[in-house]
């Protein structure tokens, strides 16, 4: 419904291919009044552009029902604000996103602002929600999959929309997990749609066309077609988002340095502007995230010192006034896992060896997330690159993702983890990722 009826682009904006991407109209249809009081009237409105085509359009029950998600959704956007903790919606296959995209970029455009930037008529929810608003930003994250081919200028466009109507931007970057399953189904659909030269085309190339899941009527499938090009994507982007994350810190501290001019307040102690755009950066690549961190030194993010130890020490005060010294081996991992494997890109190197401070400004706006025990060793090695800059609360650089709930339900997303980091979990490098958590097990169990 919403490929048909989305307004078509103007010249001046760049075509996004397949599933193509969120409009402002998007949910126009759930809160149309109805023109009468018949049932068949009811949806006229909201199916106009779809009309001709009865399969397109959305019944009454359709509506009702997308109402009440949405309104759901809002329900744990609204807790989540309460609680200060962030949303980050998933992808899935092409076919559901467009729907997806819809309700997520609707949810960013209400509660990604911060409280400086609502209006008196931005939403009737006030009090403690209104309060709370500004002080976790982004709250919602959308999921771009880099193995669209739509995704760059997908980001392009949801950049430009966010500065247009000033909301933050939550971009989760992922390459993506359905690739096979997203061939299949266009190859399927596009054999119904181009029957051979000089045959016409017959109920059963019309049964295998709706069959197939796939909506798109592009001739090239939505995700590229080889692992080489989404990695190209996956690094475009992450070249482009850190680049907006650049402009947006310079931003801020411009204004920031306006008011304190106007206030007679040193720039240091004025609190930071609204962020406008959040990154975090879905991989267990060690290119892509060695490209991460190289890109936050490039744009002068971070600042780096030699560190040329093999362990790092944090102290802890107990509430005897005693210290509790932590201490981790990430070198000697590392180096074992590399020389064996040669999982990493490259040696250790100087550049391996500097110690990169992340300012409130920065960790605010970018991280790292992994599975939590999958390729541990990257998430160690970010850990010893990356510190928090001085007097001010320490926000990780690197996040691990914890999947609860039933078996039944937990493990078929493991599954599509494990396929989407084969290269990763490939060249025995699952068989060490075992060895190195019996290891733990062992030095847990019985302290050696």
């Amino acid at each position: 419904y919403l490929l048909a009826t989305r307004p078509e682009s103007n010249n001046s904006e760049p075509v996004v291919s397949y599933p193509g991407c969120a409009h402002q109209s998007d949910l126009d249809v759930l809160f149309t009044k109805p023109t009468s009081s018949s049932s068949s009237s009811s949806d006229s409105n909201s199916n106009s552009k779809s009309k001709s085509r009865p399969h397109l359009t959305l019944t009454h029950s359709d509506i009702l029902l997308l109402r009440d998600l949405h309104t759901d959704l809002r329900r744990i956007c609204l807790k989540a604000e309460k609680r200060g903790v962030k949303v980050v919606i998933d992808a899935e296959y092409s076919w559901f996103q467009p729907a997806m995209d819809a309700f997520q970029i609707a949810l960013m455009r209400e509660f990604n602002r911060s409280s400086e930037s609502l209006d008196s008529t931005s939403n009737g929810d006030s009090g403690e929600g209104e309060e709370m608003r500004g002080r976790v930003q982004p709250l919602v994250y959308g999921t771009y999959q880099a193995y669209l081919r739509r995704t760059l200028t997908q980001l392009t466009h949801d950049l430009a929309d966010s500065r247009e109507h000033g909301y933050a931007l939550g971009v989760k970057l992922v390459r993506g997990a359905y690739h096979p399953y997203e061939i299949k189904a266009h190859q399927k659909r596009h054999k119904a749609i181009q029957p051979q030269e000089g045959l016409s085309s017959s109920s059963k190339d019309s049964d295998e066309k709706s069959s197939s899941l796939s909506l798109s009527n592009e001739t090239l499938p939505p995700v590229w077609q080889t692992k080489k090009e989404t990695d190209e994507c996956f690094d475009d982007c992450v070249r482009m988002l850190i680049g907006r994350v650049a402009e947006d810190v310079q931003q801020s501290q411009n204004q920031n340095q306006n008011q304190a001019t106007v206030q007679g307040k040193s720039s240091p102690t004025t609190p930071a502007t609204a962020t406008r755009i959040g990154v975090l950066f879905g991989t267990h690549n060690w290119t892509s995230s060695k490209l991460v961190l190289g890109e936050l030194v490039r744009l002068g993010l971070v600042s780096g010192v030699h560190h040329h130890g093999t362990t790092r020490s944090t102290s802890n005060d107990n509430d005897n006034g005693s210290s509790k010294r932590i201490v981790i081996d990430v070198d000697d991992n590392r180096n074992r896992y590399q020389d064996k494997y040669g999982s990493t890109t490259n040696e250790d190197s100087d550049e391996d060896n500097r110690v990169l401070t992340i300012p409130a400004s920065v960790a605010d706006r970018v991280c790292m997330g992994h599975l939590y025990g999958m390729n541990d060793v990257l998430s160690d090695y970010i850990v010893k690159r990356t510190k928090s800059e001085e007097g001010v609360p320490p926000v990780p650089m690197v996040v691990k993702y914890i999947p609860y709930g039933a078996l039944s339900q937990v493990m078929p997303y493991l599954g599509r983890r494990a396929i989407e980091n084969q290269s990763v979990l490939g060249n025995e490098n699952a068989a060490e990722e075992r060895r190195r958590a019996g290891r733990e097990i062992w030095r847990r169990v019985f302290g050696r």
